[in-house]
């Protein structure tokens, strides 16, 4: 994992501006609407760039109310988006500390059964 500009990325990295992929209009519409209603989206606080021989290179939002949304380099969409665990929480601060506030979160949010969305 590497650190991308999160200052850039904020500014894209919003579900007003998100533009979505065939698969998440087709495959993702349900946990989008139980994130929305449940969750919240919050505001992105940490951006990290990932690239994967499976699906390429990707940004990965974690937002305050510790959703995590997956956005294309190649396309600038919006790819996926879950729930973190407190593991993935973890994975996204890398060798930093995550704030306890947002591991608490993440706790509350698996508790609620909300990381095991479909």
């Amino acid at each position: 994992m590497i650190q991308y500009n999160q200052t850039k990325e904020r500014e894209k990295g919003t579900m007003k501006q998100a533009r979505l992929t065939e698969h998440f209009m087709n495959d993702r519409v349900d946990r989008y609407v139980t994130i929305a209603t449940k969750v919240g989206f919050g505001e992105t606080i940490k951006s990290v760039y990932i690239k994967d021989e499976k699906n390429g290179e990707a940004i990965h939002h974690l937002t305050s109310t510790g959703v995590i949304f997956i956005q294309s380099v190649r396309t600038n969409k919006m790819v996926t988006l879950y729930v973190a665990s407190p593991g993935q929480v973890k994975k996204i601060y890398g060798n930093e500390t995550p704030p306890i506030s947002l591991i608490k979160i993440a706790k509350r949010n698996e508790k609620q059964g909300w990381t095991n969305l479909k």
